[in-house]
């Protein structure tokens, strides 16, 4: 298991969360924090946002990064990634939403 610091999420997006965003922004959140998970995103390839949220001290999240486009050299909690979001969102979109949404 990892430590606090590490613990990570990854999670697939069901068609139900695209059609639930408050899961995501609401109910999510207190579990994460609960976990000590330190760092989560939001990737939205229909509205092509991407953001990240870090645990602060008091046990909140905080939104260190937003972005809509452009590439990202330094993403918090993977400083060794690098993001190209157009290209991303033209993938999502050669996928279209039934695709995208099944997956």
């Amino acid at each position: 298991m990892f430590p606090p610091q590490e613990r990570r999420v990854g999670e697939n997006a069901a068609k139900e969360s695209f059609c639930q965003p408050r899961r995501d922004r609401v109910e999510k959140v207190d579990d994460y924090a609960a976990f000590g998970v330190r760092y989560y995103w939001i990737v939205d390839p229909e509205q092509q946002t991407f953001e990240t949220f870090e645990l602060g001290g008091d046990g909140r999240y905080v939104r260190p990064l937003g972005a809509t486009g452009g590439t990202l050299e330094a993403i918090p909690g993977c400083a060794s990634l690098t993001l190209d979001l157009d290209a991303l969102w033209r993938e999502a979109e050669k996928l279209g939403p039934e695709q995208s949404e099944s997956n």
